[in-house]
């Protein structure tokens, strides 16, 4: 039996993608292998009402570069040292900054998470990375775009960087298209482009809606659904308010529906046609592999992972990031052509089955927290990922 401690900053349930990834490794790994346990920066209601047969910690830890996380951070390790855990997987940004010298000093084998390219990176929060860098057993990153971010900014030799995919469930709604439409009040006849993905100024919104706005004239029931929590936007307070705007000011205020955060996601997908993603930076979107699980294609700019999980113009269509124009004749093309959108849906559906599974992460995490091999897979067109590290010191 190996005993892993998941540290993760704070955790409110499977509300974002890392929390999501977080939470299908924690509840889905064999406990007959791996007894997992979580260290939090911040209490979790969530984990307390949803996983009470896990063992828990919170630091309590408000500021994290001051004497006071320090020391938290310490008694932490040791507490972990203790309770026989040998190995630590942190997921988000400080739990990676504050946790590896304490755990490491202590006996435990550090594994990092990294699921972006670096947006959070200032020159403080590099300098502490490097800082960490030597006693950090593995990094493992969701993408091979996310791998080259951490080699070129961390410093990190790519023998220390090991991809692993995002894994997602299969959908769980069983729900027909005219029956997940009933649910949103959408009709039969209209095209619904989805975008799910928290409201924040890097995801632009702002270039699908203007893209409808281009359409809208002509094609009157063509929809485009915004779903996710609203975050604070460029003027500081909230961008859904900003992008209503400027759904009012394009003239498409009934074309554009924004449902704020939507929890059955799958019934959501259920109702749409087409999955879309306009993000400025991304690692690897649960959003879209959600779509591809549902059969569905996708839209997305061609950044990070999404040129990884997206093969163009067979399971879906990339453009270049922020290029409107591009996204409108990509919206055009799978609008107008319900056989195209059921081809490329159809072949979506197979290579997320066959690539991005809970079931092979599951596997492929399991072996490496007990030092064996495990699969690898190239992203399409060949690149391969990089190599598991292997140490142990």
């Amino acid at each position: 039996m190996t005993k892993v401690l998941f540290a993760i900053d704070d955790f409110e349930g499977p509300v974002a993608g890392t929390e999501t990834q977080f939470w299908n490794v924690l509840t889905g790994l064999d406990r007959n292998l791996i007894e997992p346990g979580v260290l939090l920066l911040r209490p979790s209601a969530f984990l307390a009402r949803s996983a009470p047969d896990i063992a828990v910690r919170t630091m309590r830890v408000s500021k994290l570069f001051s004497p006071t996380a320090v020391f938290r951070a310490f008694s932490a390790a040791l507490w972990a040292r203790r309770n026989g855990y040998r190995i630590v997987h942190t997921f988000l940004n400080d739990v990676s900054i504050l946790l590896p010298w304490p755990m490491r000093l202590m006996g435990i084998r550090v594994i990092v998470s990294r699921r972006d390219e670096g947006f959070w990176y200032t020159r403080k929060i590099l300098r502490v990375l490097k800082v960490n860098r030597p006693v950090v057993s593995c990094v493992i990153a969701n993408a091979n775009a996310v791998a080259d971010a951490v080699v070129q900014h961390e410093g990190y030799g790519r023998s220390d960087v090991v991809v692993m995919p995002n894994g997602i469930k299969p959908p769980a709604s069983n729900l027909s298209n005219p029956e997940a439409r009933n649910r949103f009040g959408l009709s039969a006849e209209a095209v619904v482009f989805t975008i799910i993905a928290n409201l924040r100024p890097l995801k632009r919104v702002e270039d699908a809606i203007a893209a409808v706005a281009g359409l809208a004239a002509g094609q009157p029931d063509w929809i485009l659904l915004v779903a996710g929590a609203d975050r604070p936007g460029r003027r500081g307070d909230s961008h859904r308010r900003e992008l209503e705007e400027l759904a009012g000011e394009l003239g498409v205020s009934d074309r554009v529906r924004f449902l704020g955060a939507v929890e059955d996601t799958d019934t959501l997908i259920a109702a749409s046609d087409v999955g879309v993603l306009c993000s400025e930076t991304e690692g690897m979107s649960n959003s879209l592999l959600q779509f591809m699980f549902a059969g569905k294609p996708v839209i997305a700019s061609a950044v990070g992972g999404n040129v990884e999980i997206v093969e163009q113009q067979r399971t879906g269509i990339t453009y270049p990031v922020g290029e409107v124009d591009e996204l409108r004749r990509a919206i055009r093309l799978l609008g107008s052509d319900a056989s195209l959108r059921r081809e490329y849906g159809s072949y979506a559906g197979r290579r997320a089955e066959e690539r991005y599974s809970v079931g092979r992460l599951l596997e492929d995490l399991t072996r490496l927290y007990r030092g064996e091999a495990f699969n690898r897979s190239p992203k399409p067109g060949g690149k391969p990922v990089y190599p598991a590290n292997r140490k142990q010191s």
